[in-house]
């Protein structure tokens, strides 16, 4: 099916001639559409829908004729901008509210966030990206000393508000600044200029090469199979060493802190006299994934009553809740040579420190992944038990299912030796 957009070109002054590019939300099979008459051809057995389909683009053909001569006729028509003509044919076939048009840049944010968690679909982590970006914009402007409004936004504002970011006391490394600025603050303005609070557009030619914010690969510690054993056998406080079981499970499972509190044993399942665990959808990327079920994995599910011993204050979006104990049962199992961690802050800055101090939650499946590739998994293999839902192009072609590819590694060592 394609998509059937307007195409519709008016002149706004006499000298000023614009185009206006619109999604109807129609869609039509490519080969039934009459490209003279710019309409779908009535074929069985389509008639009805086709007909229907006409009738609509008709209705919106002459909503935009109409709309035209209403600001033509009331000499407006310089008001008549592309984000006016896009926001009349929302409002009008979309039910679309119009959104005000006064207040700064911080009001339009907190408003374009209230609309987007009303959004039944909307995702939660990126709800708390945009959150995120919005705490340090309120910062960036008590450092100022003023507000800072939508026309502001310009290479120069962005560099500026970079060098805040990076000069704090909790300086922020350039992954942490590339994910406030390209997925919280430009998106605010992207959003904002599609539904007309401004015509502002010196902010799209921002770029992280002209920020000089370039994502890096993390530079972050994991721990290998001896570490995890060390870990593993060492005695600590109860409620310490639950969490320490909770990590060791997932450092043979890959799993993000997001789907801890979906292990449990009735995810196992038995093929071909193997058990493997299956996941139906991550919570980040709802993607389905199997992975050989690791003899410390069940081990530890079976003293726990089929579950990770997750803490009771447990929660996914407080990561501290875990890291806390899980640094200090890294420092009693005795984790503490001396470990140097490189980030980028605009320079690369090294961070040394008790390897104890920089595991996380994340060190588990950075583990996973890290021990894989030292076991001889193939890359292209291990890339299938993390649940991303985006992989390379070429991995497009692989026709494998997880079940298969997860049995096929059953017997490897690194899933059934400890």
């Amino acid at each position: 099916m394609s998509a059937i957009a307007l195409d519709y070109h008016y002149r706004r002054t006499l000298k000023e001639t614009e185009r206006l590019h619109w999604q109807t939300r129609l869609y039509v099979l490519r080969k039934y559409w009459h490209t003279e008459k710019q309409q779908a051809r009535l074929v069985t057995p389509y008639e009805r829908k086709h007909e229907a389909l006409n009738r609509r683009l008709k209705e919106i053909a002459n909503f935009v004729e109409e709309l035209y001569f209403k600001y033509q006729s009331q000499r407006q028509l310089h008001l008549l901008t592309v984000q006016q003509f896009r926001l009349e044919l929302d409002e009008h076939f979309f039910g679309v509210p119009r959104i005000s048009t006064e207040g700064d840049f911080i009001k339009w944010v907190d408003e374009f966030i209230r609309q987007y968690q009303r959004d039944p679909l909307h995702a939660y982590r990126t709800a708390q990206i945009f959150k995120t970006a919005r705490q340090h914009l309120v910062a960036f402007e008590l450092h100022r000393g003023h507000g800072v409004s939508l026309e502001d936004w310009d290479i120069n504002l962005f560099r500026e508000f970079v060098g805040f970011l990076r000069s704090q006391s909790t300086a922020k490394s350039d992954n942490t600044i590339h994910k406030i600025i390209f997925s919280g603050v430009k998106k605010f303005l992207i959003e904002a200029a599609a539904a007309g609070r401004t015509n502002n557009t010196r902010f799209s030619t921002v770029t992280p090469r002209r920020l000089g914010v370039s994502k890096t690969a993390a530079d972050d510690v994991y721990l290998s199979i001896p570490e995890i054993k060390q870990l593993y056998s060492a005695s600590m406080p109860p409620n310490v060493a639950n969490v320490r079981d909770c990590f060791v499970a997932c450092c043979f499972l890959g799993l993000r802190i997001s789907d801890w509190q979906r292990v449990d044993a009735a995810h196992i399942i038995a093929r071909d006299g193997r058990q493997l665990f299956e996941i139906a959808a991550t919570e980040k990327t709802g993607q389905r994934v199997i992975i050989p079920a690791h003899p410390v994995v069940l081990e530890i599910l079976n003293r726990h009553n089929g579950r990770l011993p997750l803490p009771r204050s447990f929660d996914p979006k407080i990561v501290m809740t875990v890291n806390r104990p899980l640094k200090e049962a890294a420092r009693l199992a005795g984790l503490t040579e001396r470990t140097t961690r490189t980030r980028r802050q605009g320079k690369v800055v090294e961070e040394v420190a008790d390897k104890s101090v920089f595991v996380s939650s994340k060190t588990a499946r950075e583990s996973f992944f890290s021990n894989m590739l030292s076991a001889g998994i193939p890359r292209a293999d291990a890339k299938k038990f993390m649940g991303h839902a985006e992989g390379d192009v070429s991995e497009g072609y692989d026709r494998r299912s997880l079940e298969e590819i997860a049995l096929r590694y059953a017997d490897h060592p690194f899933f059934t030796t400890w």
